[in-house]
This record gives C-alpha cells, structure tokens and sequence, in this order.
C-alpha cells in the first residue's frame, strides 16, 4: 500500500494496523473498533455501513440490508429508512450510480437537498460534514458513511477512504457467510509470498529465488485467486493469519 505522499509514516502504520484488523476480524466488536480507529484518522466520530444484497440485473436490489451501525444516530437511521429518505437525499442517489468515493458537500453542489432534509440531518442530528463511500464486490456492495461537524475535505482523505473501505467491505461481508478457509499454497507461492511480506517487488523475487519476472506475476496471479482477494497486502495478511508465512 503505497503511501503517496499523502500520509505520514505513522499515519500509514494505524492504517496497515487496521487493516490487520479487518483481516483477522472474527467478530463485528473487533471490525466495530477498527472502524474507530479509521474514523479518528478520518477526522469523523459518526459512521456506518449497509451491507445490501446487489441485484440479479446489475442494480442495487430492494433485498433488506444489513446495518452496522457503529456511532451513527440510531434514531436518524430509523427515520432514514421509514421515511424511504434515499429519495430526498442527493448522496443516497448517486451512490447508486456505482462505485466511488463522494464528499457531501460536492454532491450537495451538483444536487441540492432539499430544505426540510437538511433540517433535520444537520438540525437534530449534526450530520453536516462527511464522506460515503461505495464498494462492489463479487456481486456484493456496501455503503461506507463518516460524518461529523468538521471533517475535511482534501485529497489525504480521499486516498485513505478508497485504500482501505474494501477491506471493511470483505470483512463484514464474510460476517455474514461461512469463514475463509486456509487455501493450500504450494512451496514456491509460500516462498514468493514470504518475500513480499519484506516489501519485494516482482522483479527482486525472481532474482532472489533464480525464476522469470513472470512465472513470479504468474503465481502471484494464483495466490490471490486462492485467496479471493485482490491485492498483495490483502494476499499477505491472509497469509500470516493462516500461519503460511510468517513476519
């Protein structure tokens, strides 16, 4: 995970401890505080994930969705949902143009709120600044929201929300299905993944273990298929949890 300028040294490692966390995550207290941490980094004490069904023709479906509602106003959300508020909600509409990373404020200048909706998220419930975030996966998505009276708008943000919403994605999705069993790697996949935990790249490991650039892409290519997951960070945490490779 690259740092990209944007984010300092301890900075990115909260971020990488988080991800560990969503990682390992075996219950939703433990994805519930990783989910803090990321808030605190974030600069938003209120936040929220909807882990829906996505629909059989490619469109978010009317399936009932799964809250996890972490520090959001409960009453706001109940009120949110009975009242059917995704149609007067300009951000609530535009997440369902697909996946994204969406500053409030900027869809509120494209697509202004309506008064009375504006009284009442900000008015009684303080949600005036905030992010949502959109995640498909699999033919699953979900609906990341942080929010708060103060929180920044700036590109630092932007990167943090898109690198690591994914992770809370897979991890509160497999709460709701039958747990990740240990893949089987075979020696050489172990021995290429053991060098990437030390930040090697593709080219290093073929010199390291005397094979091709790409025979090492190829078995990097299988080693995320086995695991279902789409990046090497992601490969690697798995690993180390599963007791495959070792840090």
């Amino acid at each position: 995970m690259p740092r990209s300028g944007l984010v300092t040294q301890h900075e990115l490692n909260s971020l990488l401890d988080i991800v560990v966390d969503c990682v390992e995550g075996k219950s939703l207290e433990k994805i519930r505080d990783a989910t803090k941490k990321f808030g605190q980094l974030i600069g938003a004490d209120k936040l929220y994930w909807a882990v829906p069904v996505f629909g059989s023709n490619g469109d978010f479906a009317p399936a009932p969705v799964v809250d996890f509602n972490i520090s959001y106003p409960a009453e706001w959300v109940q009120i949110y949902k009975k009242e059917k508020m995704v149609l007067q909600d300009p951000v609530g509409q535009i997440c369902m143009t697909g996946r994204d990373v969406y500053y409030w404020g900027d869809v509120y200048r494209q697509i202004p709120p309506s008064k009375s909706f504006l009284e009442i998220k900000e008015g009684s419930f303080k949600l005036f600044q905030g992010y949502t975030s959109v995640t498909i996966r699999d033919n699953r998505w979900s609906i990341f929201s942080l929010a708060g009276q103060r929180v920044p708008k700036n590109a630092r943000n932007f990167w943090l929300i898109d690198k690591v919403a994914p992770y809370f994605h897979d991890a509160l999705v497999a709460l709701q299905t039958k747990p990740q069993t240990s893949p089987g790697l075979t020696k050489r996949e172990k021995q290429i993944l053991q060098e990437v935990v030390f930040g090697k790249s593709n080219w290093d490991v073929s010199v390291l273990l005397n094979i091709s650039e790409s025979t090492v892409k190829f078995h990097m290519q299988n080693i995320l298929r086995k695991f279902s997951v789409h990046s090497r960070t992601h490969a690697v945490a798995l690993a180390v949890k599963h007791k495959l490779i070792f840090l």
